[in-house]
């Protein structure tokens, strides 16, 4: 449709607009960048001159009469209603101003003598406190003002539905359940923290986004912990009620809540406080889990004798407990906080179980890896430094020794028996060191040296009785062995020790 001129304006603002020709006007505005800021021209304009539509009700409406799609409502645009209880009915509204959706909840009295001022001076008096609530599991206030006697409170639009409408869609299993009423008790220990109380709580009251964040709403009966409660009497019958879902106002000289979720110090009168919000939390809870309230529906008398839950509920013990506690008819009885309450929903045994189990497995699977490494490490060293002696074996065996053996009984010296034995000890002690050596060099640096290398096992090969004494000299000990020191990988594992012995010299200093 073509772009909104100043009659049009005027009759939406108005609410004269014809039923079927308001929704094109209210869907152009959302996407008119240029009608939007006509209409917030118009609403500035009307204000600044003393003039506003919302001073004059649409045609044909009553004043106290529930506002038409197009009234205004301070700088808001009603839509249309989207629920109602017993404080009021809440609607869709646009803001010009600021170019945003709104929730907007009309709270009216009950009709008796005064009752209307004592809901705008405890609403008034609490806005402040409940617009400056913070938290993303709280709906959060914009505005609150009076409009022809009543009172509205400008909300956070949540597209979605309520908690009580997501239980009722189909089976939930308990771990669901209870992640939702983690949140929605997120949000009442943040209005506990900020002096509040809720004194409704309920499914009713808990909004679940598509974006799938969980809000608490209507604080419409909250008041502040820090002051006096206003007196309180009892109906002659304090439970007898239409209908276990009926709500009472907020009045001086009566209760407040909703009777099926109320603490027992809210049905004695004696006024509530963030315990009674803990109380009224568990009875959700305890019939979101088990089908079932806690205790029997309101009376004539009051009767705290607790259901049981079904024998076959899939609810651990650990949670039944937990929520009872919450259930205690005495206050202090309970958790001291929501806070400890949500701690205590938190800590379920098979989690913290598995978490352990699943540390331990990890330590496990740690120490096995490690294990497995220095294994596979150390299979691996004495792999390759395996048989690096095998020189010595193949020079200096039997039959080498049997051949030096003749060539010292060659020479018709004297005792070549014992000249012999000397030889063959010196040259054991040189072949012992010889191999450890090698195996030394090649267990430090890895890669091992070859036994073609030359060196020392080349000697090895060269080694015959022409290296021993001779006639003139039997007692000798051989002279032509290079020594062990000479042989390959020794200089570099000489060089490693000594730079770690500096090393450690250096720490130490």
């Amino acid at each position: 449709m073509p772009c909104l001129d100043e009659n049009t304006v005027a009759a939406f603002l108005g609410g004269s607009l014809a039923p079927e020709v308001f929704p094109q006007v209210e869907r152009h505005v959302e996407d008119c960048p240029e009608c939007r800021q006509l209409l917030a021209a118009v609403v500035r304009a009307d204000r600044q001159g003393g003039v506003s539509h919302a001073d004059t009700l649409p045609s044909g409406t009553a004043e106290g009469a529930a506002p038409g799609r197009g009234s205004l409502v301070g700088r808001y645009v009603v839509l249309e209603p989207i629920g109602a209880g017993g404080m009021g009915v809440v609607y869709s509204a646009y803001d010009p101003i600021l170019e945003r959706k709104v929730a907007l909840k009309l709270v009216r009295g009950d009709g008796a003598p005064g009752a209307l001022d004592e809901v705008k001076v405890r609403l008034l008096r609490e806005g402040k406190s409940i617009a400056q609530l913070s938290h993303p599991n709280i709906v959060a206030v914009h505005d609150m003002g009076t409009f022809h006697g009543e009172v509205f409170i400008a909300m956070e639009l949540v597209e979605g539905g309520t908690l009580k409408q997501w239980l009722r869609e189909g089976p939930r299993s308990w771990q669901q359940v209870l992640e939702k009423f983690r949140a929605a008790g997120l949000g009442l220990s943040a209005a506990h923290r900020g002096k509040l109380v809720h004194r409704d709580f309920k499914p009713e009251n808990v909004l679940l986004g598509t974006d799938g964040r969980v809000r608490v709403t209507d604080f419409g009966l909250v008041r502040s912990s820090d002051f006096t409660p206003l007196p309180v009497t009892l109906s002659p019958e304090p439970r007898a009620l239409a209908s276990p879902e009926a709500e009472l106002v907020t009045r001086s000289g009566a209760m407040v809540g909703t009777p099926a979720y109320m603490s027992p110090e809210q049905h004695a009168g004696r006024g509530a406080e963030p315990l009674s919000d803990q109380f009224s939390f568990c009875v959700a809870l305890w019939e979101a889990l088990f089908g079932v309230r806690p205790y029997p529906p309101p009376g004539a008398t009051a009767d705290w004798r607790l259901v049981e839950p079904p024998k076959d509920s899939p609810v651990p013990p650990w949670l039944k407990r937990a929520v009872l506690r919450g259930l205690s008819l005495a206050p202090q009885e309970r958790y001291p906080s929501m806070d400890q309450l949500l701690a205590a929903l938190a800590a379920d045994p098979g989690r913290v179980r598995r978490r352990r189990l699943g540390l331990a497995a990890g330590a496990l699977f740690v120490l096995a890896a490690t294990a497995g490494t220095a294994w596979l490490v150390s299979t691996r060293s004495e792999r390759l430094c395996k048989g690096l002696d095998q020189p010595v074996h193949a020079s200096w065996n039997a039959a080498s020794q049997g051949s030096i053996r003749a060539a010292f009984a060659a020479t018709g010296s004297g005792d070549t028996a014992a000249a012999f034995d000397l030889a063959r000890r010196g040259l054991d002690a040189y072949w012992k060191a010889w191999a450890s050596m090698r195996t030394e060099a090649c267990e430090a640096t890895r890669p091992a040296i070859s036994p073609d290398s030359g060196g020392c096992s080349g000697h090895a090969r060269s080694f015959g009785p022409s290296s021993f004494p001779t006639r003139s000299s039997p007692n000798s000990r051989p002279t032509r062995l290079q020594p062990s020191s000479h042989c390959p990988g020794s200089s570099w594992l000489s060089r490693r020790k000594l730079s770690r012995r500096r090393g450690c010299r250096g720490l130490s200093s």
